[in-house]
């Protein structure tokens, strides 16, 4: 497999374990602030909403930007918004707000990165890489949760 191919599935890795991360910070910081678990499901919500609205426009929006540039500016953005939430968001407003821009940044993120793959993967080698990006997916859902855990635990 190329240098291409690998950063592009690390890249997928990555994207798919900050989003974890992020939602399960979210979940447990709402709890940790008002203690009750009917808060999880706006949290739920405030996190799902606002990404089905992205796959609505994605496909129009990929198509006129750069997927690369697109998936840089959304990465960085969510990764600050990620260390924001962690550090400064106080109250459930707050977070509710940070986790509806977190999923609109992480679905554009996705977006890009699918856009990405598309213009990056011949046919020829397209099973192989969809099969290794799956199995990461796995490995991301196991390891994501515990990380946000760590960060809402020392934060």
């Amino acid at each position: 497999m190329s240098k291409n191919l690998k950063l592009l599935l690390l890249v997928d890795f990555l994207l798919r374990v900050i989003g974890i991360s992020c939602f399960t910070l979210f979940i447990a910081a709402i709890y940790n602030i008002t203690g009750k678990s009917s808060d999880i499901g706006f949290i739920s919500v405030a996190t799902v909403g606002p990404s089905l609205l992205v796959t609505l426009f994605a496909g129009n929006y990929m198509a006129r930007l750069s997927s690369l540039g697109t998936l840089r500016l959304a990465t960085i953005f969510r990764v600050g918004l990620f260390a924001v939430a962690a550090i400064f968001a106080e109250g459930p407003l707050g977070l509710l707000i940070a986790a509806a821009v977190q999923s609109l940044t992480h679905q554009i993120s996705i977006s890009a990165k699918m856009a990405l793959d598309a213009e990056g993967i011949s046919a020829d080698i397209r099973r192989a890489y969809i099969s290794k990006k799956m199995a990461l997916a796995s490995v991301a859902i196991v390891v994501a949760p515990p990380l946000g855990g760590i960060l809402v635990a020392n934060f």
